[in-house]
């Protein structure tokens, strides 16, 4: 039976019997796959403590085509993001970040650059301050891979740069309008110049410099509603990103 061995990030884990788990996983590899990891809810077994839900671990999984859950095999912890794991926010920020994985990434979708890049949005987490700011630039850049990435630097109207007054951005085309140059009857969330300017600069960002965005003020603004109407927009999706709940109220 051929075998991958490869680097994952455990996206979720469901129990399948009184014995063993169903593990979600995002490899280096080969995107998501679905792992059935045997005797992992037995005492003493070798899963315990490894394939918890936003570990990074070292994976054998065991392949056939003829099966829809492949066997995970061998195992051993890479990260378990301790940074992370001991502050509920940021704790409740990288469980949304899994959410949309598991919601817009599926089985055969490998991307080694994405993983990495998943990896590095992890460490940069656990080190910034402002931790919404890694959920809003991975919401962006995800929009950027599955194919519409947003275009937020001028007006599509008029072409101008410094855009001004009311300002929209259409969730359909994913461009900006400067009041006065909208097309009429858009889809369309209403931004001041200061928070386009944000999102702009955010967007812009390299991601293993998200930390320097640490201090900057931050135009008062529902992001997180905006980019996750955007997201659904674009894929007839209700992506609701439940790990987030506790922290509105």
């Amino acid at each position: 039976m051929p075998q991958l061995k490869t680097k994952a990030l455990v996206m979720r884990t469901v129990d399948w019997s009184d014995t063993s788990k169903i593990v979600s996983l995002f490899t280096r590899e080969k995107g998501r796959v679905d792992v059935i990891a045997k005797g992992a809810r037995r005492k003493n077994n070798p899963y315990q403590g490894v394939t918890e839900t936003l570990n990074e671990i070292d994976a054998v999984i065991y392949l056939s085509e003829k099966r829809d859950l492949q066997t995970l095999g061998s195992v051993s912890l890479e990260s378990s993001w301790r940074e992370i794991r001991t502050d509920l926010k940021k704790t409740s920020i990288a469980m949304a970040i899994l959410e949309i994985m598991q919601h817009f990434f599926h089985e055969g979708q490998g991307d080694q650059i994405f993983y990495d890049f998943l990896v590095t949005m992890m460490e940069q987490l656990g080190e910034i301050n402002c931790e919404y700011i890694i959920l809003w630039y991975f919401m962006l850049k995800t929009a950027s891979r599955l194919g519409f990435k947003p275009e937020m630097d001028k007006c599509n109207g008029c072409g101008k740069a410094e855009l001004s007054g009311n300002i929209e951005f259409d969730l359909a085309s994913g461009v900006v309008y400067e009041s006065g140059c909208s097309p009429g009857k858009i889809s369309s969330e209403h931004l001041t110049r200061e928070q386009l300017q944000f999102l702009s600069r955010l967007q812009k960002v390299p991601h293993r410099k998200l930390k320097l965005l640490s201090d900057i003020s931050i135009p008062d603004y529902p992001y997180t509603k905006l980019l996750q109407n955007y997201l659904n927009y674009h894929t007839d999706s209700t992506l609701k990103l439940k790990s987030l709940r506790f922290l509105a109220g």
